[in-house]
């Protein structure tokens, strides 16, 4: 038995645990905090179901793959293999959509081969900057993000030249 098989259903029981002994109405609680809740959601949910929708668009219309082979010769000067140039492009939009790439990355790679490994150091490096952003900049209600975004396209780029720099000098 695994970690994540016990470790959820212990958390919620330790939680009521802890709150009965508090005497508190968990349930209470609960409903009080969901309710609190749905305001939240509503401010962010148009900005969460416009970034789904413009990923979904792009996938479908092709314009990742024609971004991927514009791109794979100038990730060839950084050192960036040209497998990776998806994953790169896919993660500042989707967290669900870039999983989905790393998992065929590592069928196809390996995952212990250079490509995986840079691509796994990537992952846990990088955010879904365009989903984070319009979600919490949305809730905020700020419509100037200024350089934000620059910025932080420009660490993800580095953020792969350098997985790839230490990945070739400590892991192989």
């Amino acid at each position: 038995m695994s970690v994540s098989d016990w470790a959820i259903p212990a958390y919620v029981v330790l939680t009521l645990v802890v709150g009965l002994a508090s005497r508190v109405d968990v349930y209470e609680s609960f409903v009080k905090g969901a309710a609190e809740a749905l305001p939240i959601m509503r401010r962010v949910l148009p900005y969460t179901v416009a970034m789904i929708f413009a990923v979904r668009l792009m996938e479908a219309s092709g314009a990742f793959d024609m971004l991927s082979s514009a791109l794979s010769g100038l990730g060839g000067l950084f050192g960036i293999p040209p497998a990776l140039i998806p994953l790169m492009i896919m993660r500042p939009f989707s967290g669900g959509g870039s999983m989905g790439l790393l998992a065929g990355l590592l069928t196809s790679l390996g995952p212990d081969s250079f490509g995986g490994r840079v691509a796994s150091v990537y992952m846990g490096s990088s955010e879904t900057l365009f989903y984070t952003t319009s979600v919490y900049f949305g809730s905020a209600g700020i419509t100037k993000t200024g350089y934000v975004i620059p910025v932080a396209l420009i660490t993800d780029v580095l953020g792969m030249v350098i997985a790839c720099a230490i990945c070739g000098a400590v892991l192989n």
